[in-house]
């Protein structure tokens, strides 16, 4: 099946998205053919050639993505090339449209996505990422929204593949763990959770072939080596959206680092995503030896 991944602004403008390239490499693992649109760094360049970078909206400490009237006016303000970039994504052919959603990405997605629909109903929009999990603010509420047809409820790799093989068998969407969707009806059907990935040393190493390194401000690539935290903070967010702590081995990071610099010699540096670094201090020592 033929499917197109988006990440919509605000996010890094100094690598390619880290979600998109693992979510990507689990689908071509699978058979399926993937396009990925940096839509973030798209704009962000657009507008810093245009001079008006500093309408970026994260200046001061203050971030103007959480505002909807501004995500709007930047919007109408870039309309034709907005437009442009809706036609690019249309223009692959995709039946299959998914989204990885921060908070700070929330707005510009959403008119993303009901802009798709306003050209073409017959899309199947889904979001994914942070803002989708349960313990988000937003949840549920994007199927309230008639042009977003399914979120995944947690981390997306294999159950995003469940989803994608019920529609090329039913041509349709259904009951699907680790999902909500809408149904003909209207009524929202939720599906449970999924069991979490156990050993991330099986998930594929990030595919970014669907990226130009030249977009980006600097050399460098995301790269993880665990999900959770081993702590329960009760101001923070991390443990309840990822489940229990789980990393995978040195070998296996090291392993990633050097296929990754066989196939990009030109990148200088890694950036690490993890929620912490140091939850495992055996395998954080073992990874250095290694390096």
């Amino acid at each position: 099946m033929k499917v197109a991944l988006i990440q919509c602004p605000s996010w890094s403008e100094t690598a390619p998205p880290y979600a998109l390239g693992l979510l990507a490499a689990c689908l071509r693992q699978a058979g399926h053919e993937v396009y990925c649109f940096d839509l973030n760094i798209n704009f962000y360049n657009y507008l810093k050639k245009s001079n008006a970078e500093l309408s970026w909206g994260t200046s001061g400490g203050s971030n103007s993505w959480f505002e909807i009237d501004y995500v709007h006016k930047l919007i109408e303000d870039n309309k034709t090339y907005i437009e442009r970039l809706v036609c690019q994504i249309l223009d692959v052919g995709t039946q299959v449209i998914g989204f990885t959603v921060q908070d700070t990405s929330r707005i510009f997605s959403e008119r993303i996505a009901e802009m798709i629909k306003e050209k073409d109903k017959e899309k199947i929009i889904i979001f994914g990422g942070p803002s989708c999990f349960e313990n988000s603010l937003y949840h549920l509420n994007f199927l309230q929204k008639a042009y977003i047809d399914a979120i995944c409820l947690q981390e997306g790799e294999i159950a995003f593949l469940d989803l994608l093989r019920q529609l090329e068998e039913k041509n349709e969407l259904g009951f699907c763990q680790g999902f909500a969707y809408r149904d003909k009806s209207g009524e929202i059907i939720h599906c449970g959770r999924k069991e979490l990935i156990q050993d991330l040393d099986k998930l594929p190493f990030a595919d970014f072939s669907g990226f130009s390194h030249r977009e980006y401000g600097r050399k460098t690539l995301p790269i993880s080596t665990s999900r959770g935290c081993i702590y329960r903070c009760a101001f923070c967010n991390e443990a309840p959206i990822w489940g229990r702590y789980r990393n995978r081995s040195a070998k296996n990071i090291y392993n990633e680092i050097v296929y990754q610099l066989r196939r990009s010699p030109e990148i200088e540096n890694f950036f690490f995503n993890d929620s912490l670094i140091n939850g495992n201090i055996g395998i954080l020592n073992e990874l250095a030896d290694l390096i």
